[in-house]
């Protein structure tokens, strides 16, 4: 174990590995403005817009949306609900998968979103895209289980979300009443306008909708 030793000038880093303390006097960029620390040769400093399996991570879009995935997964343990996590891997650019499926009701799917909610005339709303419904329908008609959307509000200016504040609405749901509700063109595509009044609040809701599709089957308990 030695020491790497890194400087950041602009967008570039400097970086050195020498095994001792002695051997730091070889390094010719020092200043006390450098950063030091201990490690093995092998863990080099790796800037994060260069990295694939952290780039990811200098979007606050994907930091916050973390952040909800993993506030869901902890409320819906807490509420009886047993989640496996979809591999997104064989979406093609017709469907959308969502983040969950509920194994102990189904496999309903649930897609765990973040949103800035927007006051209308003292009424709450948030912004769903039109494309990402159509999408969802396609997915449900090839998987034949309901797909729900589970929306956490954003605080204004931060990256928090307000974890108890959860509304559900169901793809199907959404189509039956997209007509109600206005049509905004965001920069990132057209989206329904959607009131919270439309919503539902708590995980009763997926419990509801598995005795809507499914009927009184008996859940599998955990």
């Amino acid at each position: 174990m030695g020491y790497h030793v890194i400087n950041i000038r602009g967008k570039a880093i400097q970086h050195k590995y020498v095994e001792s303390i002695a051997e730091l006097a070889d390094v010719p960029f020092i200043t006390s403005d450098s950063i030091i620390y201990q490690g093995e040769k092998q863990a080099i400093p790796t800037k994060i817009g260069d990295s694939e399996d952290y780039k990811d991570f200098a979007s606050d879009y994907y930091r916050v949306s973390l952040k909800a995935q993993n506030t869901f997964k902890k409320q819906a343990f807490e509420n009886g609900l047993m989640l496996e996590e979809i591999n997104k891997d064989k979406e093609n650019a017709d469907t959308k998968r969502g983040d969950f499926l509920v194994r102990n009701l189904s496999d309903i799917e649930i897609d765990i979103k973040w949103r800035y909610f927007y006051t209308d005339i003292k009424k709450k709303s948030f912004d769903f895209l039109c494309e990402h419904a159509e999408k969802h329908k396609r997915m449900q008609e090839i998987t034949k289980t309901p797909i729900l959307i589970a929306v956490y509000e954003r605080k204004e200016h931060s990256e928090e979300i307000i974890d108890n504040r959860l509304y559900f609405f169901s793809i199907d749901d959404l189509l039956k009443h997209k007509d109600e509700f206005k049509i905004i063109n965001r920069h990132f595509g057209k989206c329904y306008h959607i009131p919270v009044e439309f919503t539902h609040n708590g995980f009763d809701f997926v419990k509801q909708i598995h005795k809507k599709y499914f009927g009184n089957i008996n859940e599998n308990k955990m």
